[in-house]
């Protein structure tokens, strides 16, 4: 994670691992035999998943691997209740080529089954769009919304969830 993620996006080791330990947190590998080719990690509350990273290995990116890692993802989390994630917001990204990146790697989830939900959020200084996988379930914005704050709720203390988590009022 510390070459796949800038220090900004990483959560705390210890809070992974306190997460793993209470069957809240989930961390899945996808390998083609003992090779590791890309990972995933969700936060689990209730029925509801979190897509909290999604790596694919150096060397093998730009291959299909995210997108056959997506698939099977999709069929993994068939029957649960929803599998949100957040992608950065083009729309907000501050230089030209963030808003490329931050394009493609939005486009990319949108080619491999996942929906805009268009619930907009402010994390931790960061700008995102909430997405959902298509999983059949199908929930209205206002619980969407529900479900992303309790993922945060049950892991953030209050003192640092009230500043730095802000989904905005205005969607459509």
């Amino acid at each position: 994670m510390l070459k796949d993620f800038p220090a900004s996006e990483r959560k705390p080791l210890s809070m992974i691992m306190k997460g793993v330990r209470k069957g809240t947190y989930e961390c899945l590998g996808f390998r083609e035999g003992k090779a590791l080719l890309g990972y995933a990690f969700f936060h689990k509350t209730g029925k509801n998943y979190l897509f909290d990273y999604l790596a694919v290995v150096p060397g093998k990116r730009n291959q299909g691997i995210g997108a056959a890692f997506l698939k099977e993802l999709s069929s993994y989390y068939k029957r649960v209740g929803s599998v949100i994630g957040e992608v950065e917001d083009p729309d907000c990204a501050e230089t030209e080529e963030d808003r490329i990146l931050q394009k493609r790697r939005y486009e990319f989830y949108m080619r491999n089954g996942y929906v805009d939900t268009g619930i907009r959020v402010h994390l931790f200084g960061v700008h995102y769009r909430v997405i959902k996988m298509q999983n059949g379930k199908g929930q209205t914005k206002q619980e969407l919304v529900s479900i992303y704050k309790k993922h945060y709720m049950s892991f953030l203390p209050f003192y640092l969830y009230l500043p730095n988590v802000r989904v905005k009022k205005s969607f459509t």
